[in-house]
């Protein structure tokens, strides 16, 4: 049994929070499959955003590099201090839901990507 008190003056200005309707089985099973393809490939939504936003950088650094190679060194020392973020934060602290092992594998990757990337030269004839 319910019981239900009467509402203060306060709470007649809120708003009518009703509950959605249950979904049906069918759309149930689509969102379960699309949450399985994620977790199959990223072991936490923190890694899926931070991959997403890791390449949309370095799509910006490629087009930024136009007027210069300094934007390289950018993404370079942001992947590089969260290499050691994450080293230091599986070696002394409790590991959560963001840092794992696979955070400074890709980091570090992407971290050298940007370090050959500074190094590289748009024209081959300049080296010589």
């Amino acid at each position: 049994m319910q019981v239900v008190r009467p509402m203060r003056a306060a709470e007649a200005c809120l708003p009518v929070v009703r509950l959605a309707p249950a979904k049906a089985p069918e759309e149930r099973r689509q969102e379960e499959a699309e949450g399985a393809a994620m977790n199959e490939f990223f072991s936490s939504p923190y890694h899926f955003a931070w991959f997403l936003l890791s390449m949309i950088l370095l799509v910006i650094c490629i087009l930024a590099s136009y007027y210069g190679r300094r934007w390289f060194l950018y993404g370079f020392l942001g992947h590089a201090i969260v290499v050691v973020e994450t080293i230091l934060t599986l070696a002394f602290a409790e590991p959560g839901p963001v840092f794992s092992v696979h955070c400074i594998w890709f980091n570090g990757l992407l971290a050298l990507l940007y370090w050959k990337l500074i190094g590289t030269s748009a024209d081959p004839d300049e080296e010589k």
